[in-house]
């Protein structure tokens, strides 16, 4: 990507950087771009950088030993990994691994850099800590809704909040991914919102009608 369109998508996504910090930014990172489904971060890695996304997702993840997958979070443009931060800052081991959703671009910043930068400019210090806080708030949230909503109230919640004009493109597996349950579960959830009128189910699709 050339140079002048990275310094104005930093701009325009990390509104909060003063100029002379993203100029910063610029001369001590490297972009670096991923392909789709590709590991980052492995768990029980130690990250040598901060990410800050520039395009793409990438999602956050636990995986037992069989290999399922549950999704903690996604890291969107404008955002960065609290898994990378913490595990930067404390000189620790990732609990989890993360994973492109999508080709993604990144700024990765050195955390040796990131140390400076903070003493430097206090914009960069509050990032990181709002980017902790807001991540660490969702995640109880995500806890709570485990722990007080039927998965049957929480399948219908995803689908309506991750749905575009009334559809969603995903697998019963993918579904299952996200909400931390197995394939069979959610596509007998899924029958029963069908049969309830709630929804219409199409080969990796689901078209909402409530």
């Amino acid at each position: 990507m050339p140079s002048d369109y990275i310094s104005e998508k930093i701009k325009e996504l990390f509104d909060n950087f003063s100029n002379p910090l993203v100029e910063e930014l610029l001369e001590l990172g490297t972009i670096v771009n991923i392909e789709n489904n590709a590991y980052v971060l492995l768990e029980g890695e130690t990250c040598t950088n901060i990410p800050l996304i520039v395009e793409g997702t990438l999602k956050v993840i636990k995986e037992d030993e069989s290999g399922k997958e549950f999704v903690l979070y996604r890291v969107k443009p404008g955002e960065s990994c609290i898994m990378s931060i913490t595990s930067n800052i404390l000189d620790k081991p990732s609990e989890a691994s993360v994973v492109s959703e999508t080709p993604v671009s990144v700024l990765m910043i050195p955390l040796k850099a990131s140390e400076v930068l903070g003493n430097t400019f206090p914009e960069w210090q509050k990032f990181v800590f709002q980017s902790v806080n807001d991540r660490y708030f969702g995640l109880i949230q995500k806890a709570a809704n485990i722990t007080f909503k039927s998965l049957s109230e929480r399948l219908l919640e995803f689908i309506k909040e991750q749905s575009k004009d009334g559809e969603l493109v995903i697998t019963h597996e993918n579904l299952a991914q996200e909400l931390g349950s197995v394939r069979e579960v959610v596509s007998r959830l899924l029958k029963n919102h069908e049969k309830l009128g709630n929804l219409e189910l199409h080969r990796g699709r689901i078209k909402l009608c409530i």
